[in-house]
């Protein structure tokens, strides 16, 4: 009887496989620094991930995205310079102590951190050196990428890909909710990439509109809603800006959304500009490329990556 891989091995085969690039889900959490007086902080549960195969995580600088979800600051560089992960699965400690830094996503780093593990979370943590430069007002935050298998929608080989932009107005800037428009040519469409434009080289909308400013969109995070789930939840628009695009982290495995019931989600503290617009570019196929894969009935599986290891 052939004995299961140490946990090592498992996480290092399973890096290296081309499954991950896509994801039908993602979430984005928060740790809260609520005491300077402690150097381990614990994630909270997480319900939405219990017992989800998570395929890689990203962490973010303040540079970058410089609120949470909850309009708390992100943690400060010089924390963030001697931040540890520790991820447990099964009562181990997979991942020991791993450097913040190495999973991060800045302007010129894709940090973005290849993982199968099923996490438990209430007993990972992240760790710090020491507790200088702690502020009770920051937060940590992560995006854990996963698939579900009931959102995934086979393509047939062949089928063209398409292109549909989309504009989203900041008005009224009293809310801080702000729905995609019902665009008919997206109805009952597979998204494949959504990207937003690069704000240097890409400064108007198609139609003659200011793209957000630079504060606002640091402060903003996308919801999309599936068949009446949020299976990408407040996940930071600045991971989908083209130029930091890339097809390992960012497309999805072909699902379907209902963009009237999706939205960005900005700070309280953002400076809206009633004039100014969301713009993004969605990669789409239609509805009748879709069916069971060539040859067969079956929907697509989903490989399970936890078996795969050396004979």
């Amino acid at each position: 009887m052939q004995c299961p891989p140490p946990a090592f091995l498992l996480f290092y085969y399973n890096t290296k496989s081309k499954a991950m690039r896509k994801f039908t889900s993602a979430e984005t959490v928060e740790i809260k620094i609520n005491s300077t007086n402690q150097t381990k902080f614990y994630f909270p549960e997480l319900p939405n991930l219990r017992d989800k195969l998570i395929e890689r995580i990203d962490t973010y600088y303040v540079s970058s995205i410089s609120e949470s979800p909850e309009d708390r600051a992100l943690c400060n560089n010089t924390v963030m310079f001697k931040a540890f992960l520790v991820l447990v699965s099964k009562g181990n400690e997979v991942i020991n102590r791993i450097p913040l830094n190495n999973i991060l996503i800045t302007a010129t780093l894709f940090n973005s951190f290849p993982l199968n593990l099923v996490i438990d979370y209430t007993k990972s943590y992240i760790e710090i050196a020491n507790t200088a430069s702690l502020s009770a007002s920051e937060s940590f935050i992560f995006t854990f990428y996963f698939n579900e298998r009931e959102f995934i929608q086979p393509i047939r080989p062949g089928s063209l890909m398409k292109i549909e932009n989309i504009e989203i107005l900041t008005s009224p800037t009293s809310i801080r909710r702000f729905h995609f428009p019902d665009n008919e040519n997206l109805r009952n469409k597979i998204i494949k990439v959504i990207i937003y434009p690069d704000s240097i080289s890409t400064v108007l909308t198609p139609g003659g509109d200011s793209l957000v400013n630079i504060t606002v969109f640091k402060k903003s995070y996308l919801v999309l809603v599936s068949r009446n789930k949020e299976i990408i939840n407040k996940i930071p628009l600045y991971t989908l800006q083209k130029n930091r695009y890339d097809e390992n982290r960012v497309a999805f495995n072909n699902i379907e959304i209902d963009f009237v019931k999706s939205y960005i989600e900005v700070s309280d503290t953002a400076d809206l500009v009633a004039t100014e617009k969301f713009f993004l570019n969605i990669f789409y196929f239609d509805k009748d490329s879709a069916g069971n894969l060539p040859g067969t009935r079956e929907r697509p599986r989903i490989p399970d990556r936890r078996r795969r290891w050396p004979s």
